[in-house]
């Protein structure tokens, strides 16, 4: 069993309250789960195993204090999901390159196509499939492992990485703006399979 804490907001965030991922609450039921919207457990995270990221934060920051220790707990070997509005972290300065891209904006919610990457260990036992969210577009920062993405007017975006920081590892996954994305069976088997991986290691 793994112990597993999950930060979101539910004081009335302006676009994704953290009510949207309690489905993971039944695909993560062998595991030692918080949901939780109290960002000092951001200063505990070295007592969990793994760190979900689904905080709704584009319009506010981080304290210099939880933003420090989130970075100590990923140069420190700490693990980390990053779940779409995750990204938001960008919003405080000292966070803006953890992900190694800034998401930039998005078009319209609409239906999406999902191409996992074949032989990826991350994606073993998952198909393409279409999920109904918003098509994020990102500034790339850096390399790291793509393992999905989505075509958008002829482009190819990334729509799930993994990379290092530090000692830690940190995976992304873009799909999530609202229980659509949940209600996908070969995302959820995505999931789980990051979520396996990041526990593993």
């Amino acid at each position: 069993m793994s112990r597993i804490v999950i930060i979101g907001d539910t004081a009335a965030p302006p676009y994704h309250p953290l009510d949207v991922v309690f489905p993971l609450s039944k695909l993560l039921c062998d595991d030692d789960l918080i949901f939780t919207n109290d960002y000092d457990f951001f200063t505990k995270l070295n007592e969990f195993d793994l760190f979900v990221c689904a905080v709704d934060a584009w319009f506010k920051e981080l304290s210099d204090a939880q933003a420090a220790a989130l970075k100590d707990y990923l140069s420190n070997g700490g693990k980390m999901l990053s779940i779409h509005t995750g990204m938001s972290i960008q919003a405080t300065k000292e966070l803006d390159k953890v992900h190694g891209a800034k998401f930039l904006d998005h078009p319209p919610y609409e239906r999406l196509l999902i191409n996992v990457k074949k032989g990826h260990q991350l994606t073993e036992g998952v198909s393409d499939f279409y999920v109904d969210d918003e098509p994020y577009h990102f500034e790339i920062y850096e390399d790291f492992e793509i393992f999905a993405s989505y075509e958008f007017n002829g482009k190819t975006i990334p729509a799930a990485w993994m990379k290092d920081y530090g000692k830690g590892k940190l995976i992304y996954l873009m799909p999530g703006h609202d229980q659509a994305a949940f209600g996908c069976d070969e995302y959820l088997k995505l999931i789980k399979n990051c979520v396996g991986y990041l526990t593993g290691i």
